[in-house]
């Protein structure tokens, strides 16, 4: 699986880069919307994860702004409060949602590869 991980804070991004290429992934990162949206456009992925309070470009703006459709599982401390509402069902891209903070990174990535795992069946 080629997967593009978007998300401001390196700890995370980093940290979930090295478990999925410790799988055998292909992992390229993003630490802000604006460059996720510019790696999508000459990259092709199979699973975009994605945070949604970002600066420059945040979550929102990228799933407003995808030219390609692929699924994005979104990973975020966002509880609906901030900016509104956030319902999957407005988004139809997005086949999972990871509330942060991750207790633990093993559990994460066996949650975002069922996830995925899931939606290819489904497709």
């Amino acid at each position: 699986m080629k997967l593009l991980i978007c998300d401001d804070e390196d700890l995370i991004r980093k940290s979930l880069a090295r478990a999925f290429r410790a799988q055998g992934h292909e992992v390229i990162e993003a630490e802000n919307g604006a460059v996720a949206l510019e790696l999508l456009k000459t990259n092709d992925i199979d699973l975009l994860v994605l945070d949604l309070l970002m600066p420059e470009k945040n979550g929102f703006d990228v799933l407003a702004e995808m030219t390609v459709v692929k699924p994005v599982i979104i990973i975020s401390a966002f509880s609906g409060q901030q900016q509104g509402h956030f319902h999957a069902e407005d988004y139809p891209q997005v086949v999972g949602f990871i509330k942060k903070p991750f207790d633990h990174l093993s559990v994460v990535i066996q949650e975002m590869t069922s996830i995925y795992e899931n939606y290819i069946r489904k497709v």
